[in-house]
């Protein structure tokens, strides 16, 4: 029995291979046997009298005009493995110009006619078989002549839907995933079949997770938080699980697998995608001179990125670390190449520390925009290196107020952190300074502003973790489960909030346009989430199961490390004000005590010399007194 499925199989590679014109001569073969089987089935089905001699010129004549009528109507050029249901509606118009044609050469040569419900017999007969011919020789060509090999996957469609059966079908062409059954929650379709598969509830998959490898959701209308619901059920089964893309019914001709896609951590948070109002973008960008600090950092480059397409008159990049200034360069280069109006791009390496290279940019270009990104964020690293990290945050940060003040710069917006209220870190420490220095020069500007008719407004947006960036703890699971493991967790009570790098770079643009000088913006961060249960979740999803005491055999272990040095469990937004509405729905703002300018400068200097000098008791006490203030 082996043998012969074997010989089977290989009969049916041999014809795949064959070229077109021998497999083209196999389908008519099949056509004639059909359409002379079926002439006589007819004749026995309606009782017509069977005069073989007489029956035989007249199938002959059928199976000629049949085979010539399919030659020239183009029924041996579509691809057996690929026809659809609409080949079942071609055949039928090409057999009824067949029956026509029959007729007329039935009277060109005088024979005796067939009676009406012969025909109609004939017809249904004709479609029938050759359509069931053709879907056989598919499904077995599909069956035994496909690339498969032992990495196929066994998937569950989750959504008995039209985007669903639409995606079974395209499956059944694939190399790498087969299909084996469909679930939904409606009870409507318990039990019933869509695309040739049974529909199954989802108390299904308690039963069945063994037998498949992963699950498609096929939803791609359900909003973010109904799908986290649907993901925190469907991650206890430790099957990965991956999600048909909202605009599959738009770009269903291209390449399944751009439409399937992995879950991404932004599916877990359950946050909802705010539409970026334009107008307040487009007002603050647009042909406008752009100078963005930190450019090649996560937040500067999507920054970066996020300006380009609001068509300013041209974008300063700096950046301190050459190979980030060379990739993001590169990134915003081929972008700017897509853009119908080419959009001067300067780029510099160089540190925003150095006051004589920002003078000379200042200088030489009409600035009106600044986004100051540029900082040494990461928390253990600046905590091993208190001086470099205070240098670099605060300095930048006043080079900066200065330079724009002195070239009347439109505004000024810092990139700062949750971190920076009531700080417990020195890179928090280093970044509250900074909005304080932000807050100083917005007060002097307006106080002096008839005096030197300087009107540069300095303000500051201030928000949490943002996913993807350098340092996330996103990136660094991801690494660890990838690699088997351990995943590391400081504390297992530590929870954050999180948003996407794209979204938050685009709430940073538009809180410039919003800024009148002194303000704190905040950006909605959403819900809070627990790091370990996002672990959890990331390796469920990932397909692998929790390694502890109730699971010891299991794939992946968290440990707990510890909080680090200047580490908090939660973090905060705002420090001693309540905020206030925007014109934007995920901004806020706040007036929160400052340091005024005469009082800070003072103080600044005295910090320069202490870190000049290495003090490092003089310069901490320098901060917290600042901070404290």
């Amino acid at each position: 029995m082996k043998i012969s499925k074997i010989n089977f199989v290989n009969t049916f590679k041999k014809i795949s291979n064959m070229e077109v014109r021998f497999r083209k001569a196999i389908l008519i073969s099949i056509d004639i046997l059909i359409t002379f089987f079926t002439f006589y089935l007819a004749i026995f089905l309606t009782n017509n009298s069977i005069n073989f001699n007489y029956n035989f010129f007249n199938s002959f004549l059928l199976t000629l005009t049949t085979i010539s009528v399919y030659l020239l109507t183009g029924q041996y050029k579509p691809l057996t493995r690929y026809i659809g249901s609409i080949a079942v509606y071609q055949l039928a118009i090409k057999n009824f110009i067949v029956i026509f044609m029959f007729l007329v050469l039935l009277k060109f040569f005088n024979l005796q006619f067939y009676n009406q419900k012969f025909l109609i017999t004939y017809f249904i007969l004709s479609n029938t078989i050759i359509n069931l011919s053709r879907f056989t020789l598919r499904d077995l060509l599909l069956r035994f002549t496909s690339k498969r090999n032992n990495k196929v996957k066994s998937v569950a469609i989750y959504g008995a839907c039209q985007e669903g059966a639409k995606l079974a079908t395209a499956l059944r062409t694939d190399n790498y995933y087969s299909v084996s059954f469909f679930i939904d929650e409606s009870q409507e379709y318990k039990d019933r079949y869509i695309a040739g598969l049974k529909i199954y509830p989802p108390e299904i998959l308690s039963k069945k997770e063994n037998k498949i490898d992963k699950i498609i959701i096929a939803l791609p209308n359900l909003n973010t938080k109904d799908l986290k619901k649907l993901l925190n059920k469907l991650y206890y089964y430790k099957l990965p699980i991956l999600l048909l893309s909202s605009n599959y019914g738009l770009t269903s001709d291209l390449n399944l697998y751009k439409n399937l896609r992995p879950i991404d951590i932004k599916d877990l948070l359950g946050r909802e995608n705010v539409t970026p109002n334009f107008e307040l973008m487009n007002k603050c960008i647009n042909n406008k001179t752009i100078f963005i600090s930190g450019a090649g950092g996560s937040i500067g480059g999507e920054l970066t990125k996020q300006v380009l397409r609001l068509n300013p008159k041209k974008i300063i990049i700096i950046d301190f670390s050459e190979i980030n200034l060379y990739l993001i360069k590169e990134q915003i280069y081929d972008l700017n190449e897509k853009n119908t109006v080419n959009i001067e791009i300067i780029s510099i390496l160089g540190n925003v520390c150095d006051y004589s290279l920002l003078a000379e940019i200042f200088s030489k270009n009409k600035i009106d925009i600044v986004f100051h990104a540029a900082a040494y964020k990461h928390v253990p690293l600046v905590e091993g290196n208190p001086l470099s990290g205070i240098y670099n945050n605060i300095l930048s940060t006043q080079n900066i107020c200065n330079l724009s003040r002195e070239y009347n710069v439109e505004k000024v917006i810092l990139i700062s952190t949750d971190k920076a209220v009531r700080p417990t870190n020195i890179m928090g420490k280093s970044k509250r300074v900074a909005e304080l220095i932000i807050q100083a020069y917005a007060q002097f500007t307006k106080d002096n502003f008839h005096k030197d008719n300087k009107k540069t407004l300095f303000s500051m947006v201030r928000f949490g973790n943002v996913l993807a960036s350098s340092g996330s703890v996103v990136p660094l699971f991801k690494k660890q489960i990838s690699e088997g493991g351990p995943v590391t967790i400081t504390h297992p009570e530590i929870i954050r909030y999180f948003m996407t790098i794209e979204e938050a770079s685009q709430l940073l643009i538009q809180a410039g346009d919003l800024a009148n000088g002194g303000d704190v913006f905040l950006l909605d961060m959403g819900q809070p989430v627990k790091i370990l249960d996002l672990a959890k979740q990331m390796i469920n999803l990932a397909g692998f199961t929790i390694q502890n005491d109730d699971n010891p055999k299991g794939d992946i272990k968290i440990e707990f490390t510890g909080l680090r040095p200047g580490e908090k469990l939660y973090e905060e937004l705002l420090i001693d004000a309540k905020s206030k509405k925007t014109k934007h729905p995920l901004i806020f703002t706040a007036e929160e005590s400052f340091i005024a300018y005469s009082k800070l400068i003072p103080k600044l200097k005295t910090l320069y010399k202490s870190i000049d000098s290495r003090d490092i008791d003089k310069v901490n006490q320098i901060i917290n007194d600042l901070i404290a203030s």
